[in-house]
């Protein structure tokens, strides 16, 4: 059999091309089903502190363990990203279906280069209302900068304990 020789833009730009449709893939069923997408992300520093546990600390090799620390920090990066940028749009999908009065206004500034940029403003019947808004917004951002900063953490720590582990095996 022949082995046929592409050039390595070539195979560069198919990567490309085939990672941007995976991604879109994956944004199109967050989208959809995105209380899965937040289960899951709230839960990876349960399944990086599951990786602590003997019965599976000794089925990984380093590199293993690793990996499996790589993984669950990009996908906790992955998710977070995903709902910084689609955070207006769950505030306003919420917003519309259970806050009395809620409705949203887009103005036109300008930045100091004179382009324009668009600022949304919410509105709602009292102004409680729109504290809980603006702390619900506090408690999002703090969630998606936490959560994979938690996840990196208790990773290093299973990784840590899984190099402990190895050395007082190694010295008995």
């Amino acid at each position: 059999m022949k082995r046929i020789n592409l050039p390595t833009w070539l195979i560069i730009l198919i990567l490309f091309i085939g990672i941007i449709r995976l991604l879109g893939f994956i944004v199109s069923i967050f989208q959809s089903y995105p209380l899965i997408f937040f289960i899951v992300w709230i839960l990876l520093p349960l399944f990086a502190l599951l990786g602590k546990h003997h019965m599976i600390l000794f089925r990984f090799s380093q590199k293993g363990i690793t990996l499996f620390r790589v993984i669950l920090i990009t996908t906790a990066i992955l998710i977070a990203f995903l709902f910084i940028a689609h955070s207006e749009y769950f505030r306003n999908n919420y917003g519309k279906s259970n806050i009395e009065g809620y409705h949203v206004t887009y103005d036109t500034d300008y930045d100091s280069f004179g382009r324009p940029i668009t600022v949304s403003k919410v509105h709602t019947k009292s102004i409680s209302t729109k504290a809980l808004i603006y702390l619900f917004g506090l408690i999002y951002a703090v969630l998606c900068f936490g959560v994979p900063i938690l996840t990196w953490k208790v990773s290093t720590i299973t990784l840590e304990a899984w190099e402990s582990q190895i050395m007082s095996n190694k010295q008995n």
